[in-house]
């Protein structure tokens, strides 16, 4: 048991030699700048919108995206710590490269662009990167490096080891088990996307059928038609209240050529319209089958 737990000990503090951290810190430093993003990512949104939203693809208090890229800001350019210039440029380079990188997996993986830069002067064709956010993981890195990691380093190495690993398993599975209910999520939310535009063509084929046949059949039709137009704006609600596309309010599903957050619903004023027009025809159809009538007899 000793043997083993010394084993384990030795797994986690190891110096790694290409990359001067063992586990133990890297785990930690990567914990606390996810924390650090998930935190910033609320008080940006938190301004912009005047309301609280859980940002981040995870539903915890967590990006990895910004634990992933100061690890390897860190590795790579620890030793351009007082060259902030170099810095500078190497660090905005890495880090919007692993944006476009995270950006292009997550559409090929969900087929849904999850940020959007498209309405930035300055942003590539596919706007998953922009020169204003490059900018800020140039500054933000040289701030980080120069002055908020050291201390980071200062309180990790104060956390005691064992301690420390029991709690690198819990949040690890923690991690784990987040990804996977946040996984179902967006399949839910992609399922769900997949129906609306179902609904979307009824309706616009359910439109041009009603317009070429004013007959008993229409009354049929529009009866279905009110029936999907409670379905469509119970959807619309669905998807916009759920996390994942608060959190991503520029997330476009390629697919579907749908926007989560724009999505609206169907106006009560469209569907009285659409029954005023159905009533009309049916008088007319009532009036032309007396007229019929009345010439046969």
């Amino acid at each position: 048991m000793v043997q083993f737990s010394n084993n384990v000990i030795h797994f986690f503090t190891y110096m790694i030699p290409f990359l001067h951290m063992s586990l133990f810190q890297m785990f930690y430093y990567f914990c606390f700048w996810s924390v650090f993003g998930w935190f910033l990512e609320v008080i940006v949104r938190s301004v912009e919108t005047g309301a609280f939203e859980n940002r981040g693809f995870l539903n915890g208090a967590f990006c990895p995206i910004y634990g992933f890229g100061v690890l390897g800001v860190i590795v790579l350019f620890r030793g351009l710590v007082n060259h902030e210039v170099l810095l500078f440029f190497a660090s905005a380079i890495v880090c919007t490269a692993l944006e476009w990188l995270v950006g292009k997996l997550l559409l090929v993986i969900f087929n849904t662009r999850w940020w959007d830069y498209s309405h930035y002067k300055f942003k590539s064709s596919d706007g998953l990167v922009s020169l204003a956010s490059t900018l800020l993981w140039g500054f933000g890195c040289v701030l980080m490096m120069k002055f908020a990691q050291p201390l980071v380093e200062k309180g990790v190495s104060y956390i005691p080891i064992k301690l420390g690993i029991v709690l690198i398993l819990l949040i690890f599975a923690m991690i784990v088990t987040d990804t996977i209910v946040t996984l179902n999520e967006v399949r839910e939310l992609s399922y769900n996307l997949g129906k609306l535009q179902e609904l979307a063509d009824f309706f616009h084929n359910s439109s041009i059928m009603m317009g070429e046949k004013v007959s008993d059949t229409t009354l049929n039709l529009k009866s279905k038609y009110d029936q999907q137009v409670v379905q469509y704006n119970l959807l619309v609600k669905e998807i916009k209240s759920s996390r994942i596309t608060n959190a991503f309010p520029n997330m476009e599903h390629l697919k579907y050529k749908i926007r989560p957050y724009n999505l609206k619903e169907i106006p009560t004023s469209i569907r009285e319209k659409v029954s005023d027009k159905v009533f009309d025809a049916k008088e007319r159809i009532f009036v032309a089958k007396e007229k019929i009538s009345n010439i046969r007899k």
